[in-house]
C-alpha cells in the first residue's frame, strides 16, 4: 500500500504531461499537413503557370482552369496576358479556351482593360458585364459604344453600370449617357375602343428561352457557361442592380456536349428607357409614376365614328409628346442634356395600339398610324 501511494505523484506528473504530449502531436501533425498543402499548391503554381505560358489551346484552358480552382492569384498577369491573345486553334478549341479564360477571371475577380473585356462582349456577354463591373481603362466609352446597338439582357446590363457609375464629363457631351439611352425611344400609346369609352387595357411582359447544344472538344476542361436570368430563382445569382435588376446562372457541363440556352425578356421600351434617365438624372428622387407614362400610356376611347376616333388620338399624342417634351427640357435645366442633344430626340416614334373592346363589331375600325 505504501508503495502505490508513493508512486501517486509520479502518476499525477505522467497525467498532466499527457496534454502536451498530446497537443504536440495535433501541432505536428497540423505542421505535416500544411507542408504538404503548400506542396500541392506550389505544384499547382507551377503547373498552371506552364500551362498559361503554352500555345496550346487544351493546356491553357487547363491551366486557367487551375488558377481558379486553386485561387492562385498570383497568376493574374499571365491570365489577363492570355485573356488579350489567346491562342489560335479550330473555332471549337478557340471557342473553349476563351469561354476558360472568361471563366477563371470571373472567379478569381480580375480587373481586365475594357478593350479586352470588349473582345468578348458578343459571344459571352454575361461574363463580359461581370468583369465590366471592375475594367481599367477608358471603361465608361466602351460601355457607353456597346450601349447604342444592344437590346435584350444586353441592354440592361450595360445600362445598370452607367447608371450606377454616372460617369462624368459623358452626361452632357456630344455622345453622352442620357442622349445613348434615350436614342432610339418609341413611346407606346394603346387605345382601348368600345361603346361606353371606359374599358381599359393594361400592359404585359412577355420572355422566352431559346435552346442549342454545345461542345466541349475533347482534352478541354470542364466547361462553365453563363446565362442572363429573367428573375430570381434558386441557383441564380445578382448581375447588376438598377432600374431593372439583372440576373445570371452558371452552369458547369463534365461531358463532351450539353445544352445551352438564351433568355429573351424583350426591350428596352420607350418607358424603360425613360426610367433609366430618370435614374441618372435625378438618384434622389423615387421612382414617378409620369416617368412611366411619358413612354406607355393606355388610354380609353368611346366609339362613335372614324373621325372622332382619330381625333382623340391625335389629342393624346399631342399631349404625350407635350409631356416628353417638358421632360426634355427638365433635363436640360439640370445639366444633364444639351439643348442641341434635346432637340435631337424632340421628334420620338409613338407606336399606337387600338384594342376593340367593342360589343357589336361588324364596323371595322379605322387604320391608325
Amino acid at each position: 500500500m505504501r508503495t502505490f501511494f508513493a508512486r501517486l505523484p509520479l502518476l499525477a506528473a505522467a497525467i498532466a504531461a499527457a496534454p502536451i504530449c498530446l497537443t504536440s502531436a495535433y501541432a505536428q501533425d497540423g505542421l505535416r499537413q500544411q507542408a504538404e498543402w503548400n506542396r500541392a499548391l506550389q505544384q499547382a503554381l507551377d503547373q498552371a503557370r506552364a500551362e498559361l505560358r503554352s500555345d496550346k489551346p487544351n493546356e491553357v484552358a487547363w491551366g486557367a482552369f487551375r488558377a481558379a480552382e486553386y485561387r492562385l492569384f498570383n497568376l493574374m498577369p499571365d491570365l489577363t496576358a492570355k485573356l488579350a491573345a489567346p491562342p489560335t486553334g479550330d473555332d471549337r478549341e478557340v471557342y473553349a479556351v476563351r469561354a476558360a479564360l472568361l471563366d477563371s477571371a470571373v472567379r478569381l475577380d480580375a480587373a481586365v482593360p475594357a478593350s479586352v473585356v470588349r473582345s468578348y462582349w458578343n459571344d459571352f456577354p454575361v461574363q463580359s458585364a461581370i468583369l465590366f463591373a471592375k475594367a481599367t481603362g477608358a471603361r465608361d466609352g466602351v460601355l457607353l459604344d456597346l450601349l447604342t446597338s444592344a437590346t435584350e439582357c444586353r441592354w440592361f446590363a450595360l445600362a445598370n453600370l452607367l447608371v450606377q457609375w454616372r460617369p462624368s464629363g459623358l452626361a452632357v457631351s456630344a455622345n453622352g449617357l442620357v442622349l445613348n439611352i434615350l436614342t432610339p425611344i418609341h413611346l407606346n400609346l394603346v387605345v382601348t375602343v368600345s361603346e361606353q369609352g371606359n374599358a381599359g387595357s393594361g400592359g404585359g411582359a412577355g420572355g422566352g428561352v431559346g435552346d442549342g447544344i454545345g461542345i466541349n472538344p475533347a482534352g478541354f476542361p470542364p466547361r462553365a457557361t453563363y446565362r442572363f436570368e429573367s428573375g430570381p430563382s434558386a441557383g441564380v445569382a445578382v448581375l447588376s442592380t438598377g432600374p431593372r435588376v439583372l440576373y445570371y446562372s452558371r452552369t458547369v457541363s463534365y461531358g463532351w456536349q450539353f445544352a445551352v440556352s438564351e433568355v429573351y425578356i424583350g426591350g428596352p421600351t420607350g418607358a424603360e428607357r425613360l426610367r433609366y434617365v430618370q435614374a441618372y438624372a435625378f438618384p434622389e428622387h423615387e421612382p414617378l409614376d409620369q416617368v412611366r407614362q411619358l413612354g406607355e400610356r393606355y388610354e380609353s376611347a368611346r366609339w362613335e365614328d372614324d373621325d372622332a376616333l382619330r381625333r382623340r388620338i391625335d389629342d393624346l399624342r399631342a399631349d404625350m409628346l407635350q409631356h416628353y417634351r417638358d421632360f426634355l427640357a427638365t433635363l436640360v435645366a439640370r445639366g444633364r442634356l444639351t439643348a442641341a442633344d434635346s432637340q435631337s430626340l424632340a421628334q420620338p416614334a409613338i407606336d399606337v395600339r387600338i384594342v376593340d373592346a367593342r360589343m357589336d363589331k361588324s364596323r371595322p375600325l379605322p387604320a391608325i398610324k
